[in-house]
C-alpha cells in the first residue's frame, strides 16, 4: 500500500509544480484601462508635476518658447523690457481689473486674470488674455482658480509709467 501512496503522492507532487510556476511564467492578465482612465491618469500626472515643481514648469515653458525673461525681471524695470515676452507661474483668478492702459476699452475683447505668483513675487500680476484665443480658460476659470503657467508682455503701446503689474497674455497651460 505504501508504494502506491508514494507513486500517487509523486504524480501529484509535479502537477503542483506545473500549476506553481505557470502562474509565475505567465500571469492572469490584467485588464486593459480604456482611454477615459489613462488620459485622467496623465492629466493627474501632469497635474502633480506641475504641482510639486511649478516653477520648473514654467522654465520649460520658457525654454520652448525661446523666453528669458522672468515676471521679476519686468516688475523692476518695466520700462526697459516693454514688448518683450516674459515667463510667470502662479494662482490666477478670473478678476475685473481694468485700468491705465488695459482700462475698460478692452472688456469686450480681452478678460483679465490675476495672478497670485508662486516662487517669491509677493506683488500680483494682471494679466489680459484674448476673449477669442483662450476661452477655454476663461470658461475654465468662471469655474475656479487655476494653477497658471503663462508667458506676457506689457505692451509699449498701452504702458503707463504709473501702472503696477499689467500686461498682455501671450501663451497659457493651466491645471484646474
Amino acid at each position: 500500500m505504501k508504494a502506491r501512496n508514494l507513486f500517487k503522492l509523486s504524480l501529484f507532487i509535479p502537477m503542483i509544480f506545473m500549476v506553481a510556476c505557470s502562474t509565475l511564467i505567465a500571469p492572469a492578465p490584467t485588464p486593459t484601462p480604456s482611454e477615459m482612465e489613462v488620459l485622467e491618469t496623465a492629466l493627474a500626472q501632469v497635474q502633480a508635476m506641475n504641482t510639486a515643481n511649478p516653477d520648473g514648469h514654467l522654465h520649460e515653458i520658457m525654454q520652448q518658447r525661446s523666453v528669458t525673461l522672468t515676471a521679476k525681471e519686468v516688475q523692476y524695470d518695466m520700462a526697459n523690457n516693454l514688448d518683450k515676452e516674459f515667463g510667470l507661474s502662479g494662482d490666477g483668478e478670473i478678476c475685473d481689473y481694468y485700468n491705465w492702459g488695459y482700462d475698460d476699452s478692452i472688456k469686450d475683447k480681452y478678460f483679465c486674470v490675476e495672478v497670485t505668483p508662486s516662487g517669491g513675487l509677493r506683488e500680483r500680476w494682471y494679466i489680459y488674455f484674448s476673449r477669442k484665443n483662450v476661452s477655454k480658460l476663461y470658461q475654465d476659470l468662471l469655474k475656479g482658480n487655476v494653477q497658471i503657467f503663462l508667458t506676457a508682455k506689457i505692451q509699449g503701446n498701452l504702458y503707463d509709467e504709473n501702472q503696477g503689474n499689467m500686461a498682455t497674455g501671450i501663451y497659457a497651460e493651466w491645471v484646474k
